[in-house]
C-alpha cells in the first residue's frame, strides 16, 4: 500500500525534497511507493519568518494545515503531512543574518521536527530582507535570477550549484522522521 503524503507547499524544490527524504529515511528504492500531494496553505506567521520560534511554528502550522487540506481533497487523512519553512536570524542592523529552515512531519498524533544547518547571507541580501523583502526576492534581486526559491534557492547559488534548495531540506526531512522509525522510543 502507498505512503500518502500532504505537503505543505506545492513549490517543486520543497516537494522534491520530502519525497527524497522519505526515500532515504525509510530505505526504499524510490519514490513509487510514496503519493505526494502539494497543498498551498498558510503557515500563520510572517511571509519572511524570523528566528528558530516563529520559523517553526510556521512548519508545525503548515503541516497541520496540509493535513486538513489533503481530508477536504481526499475524504481520508494522509499517512503524514510535512511542513516546511524557511527563515532567516535576525533583522538588527549591524548583525550577520543566518538562513535556515524547519520540516515538521505529523501523522495526525505525533510531531517530528528538525532544522537545517545555517549559513550566513551576503550583506546585499540581508539588507533587502531588513528592508522588508522576502528572501526569495532579495535573492532573485540580488543575483539576477528569475523564482530561485523553486528551483535551486539561496544555498544554491551561495554553494556554487554544491547543494541546492532540496538537497538542503532532505537532511532535516530525514530527521524529522526519526519518531515514526523509532516508535517504540517515541510513543
Amino acid at each position: 500500500m502507498a505512503t500518502s503524503i500532504a505537503v505543505g507547499s506545492k513549490n517543486p524544490a520543497k516537494i522534491a525534497a520530502v519525497s527524497q527524504g522519505f526515500i532515504t529515511a525509510f530505505r526504499l528504492q524510490d519514490s513509487s511507493d510514496l503519493l505526494l500531494e502539494g497543498f498551498d496553505v498558510d503557515s500563520g506567521v510572517a511571509e519572511q519568518p524570523v528566528g528558530d520560534t516563529e520559523t517553526k511554528q510556521g512548519a508545525m502550522n503548515r503541516a497541520k494545515n496540509a493535513f486538513e487540506a489533503y481530508i477536504t481533497t481526499n475524504g481520508s487523512p494522509p499517512s503524514y503531512s510535512v511542513g516546511l519553512e524557511g527563515g532567516i536570524s535576525t533583522k538588527e542592523m549591524g548583525q550577520t543574518m543566518e538562513c535556515s529552515a524547519w520540516m515538521v512531519v505529523y501523522n495526525g498524533k505525533t510531531y517530528g521536527s528538525a532544522r537545517t544547518a545555517t549559513f550566513m547571507l551576503p550583506e546585499s541580501v540581508a539588507q533587502l530582507v531588513r528592508d522588508g523583502m522576502e528572501l526569495g526576492v532579495a535573492d532573485d534581486t540580488v543575483f539576477q535570477r528569475i523564482n530561485s526559491k523553486q528551483g535551486s534557492g539561496t544555498v544554491g547559488h551561495l554553494t556554487r550549484g554544491v547543494m541546492n534548495r532540496s538537497d538542503y531540506y532532505c537532511h532535516a526531512i530525514v530527521l524529522a522522521l526519526i519518531p515514526f522509525n523509532w516508535t517504540e522510543l517515541y510513543p
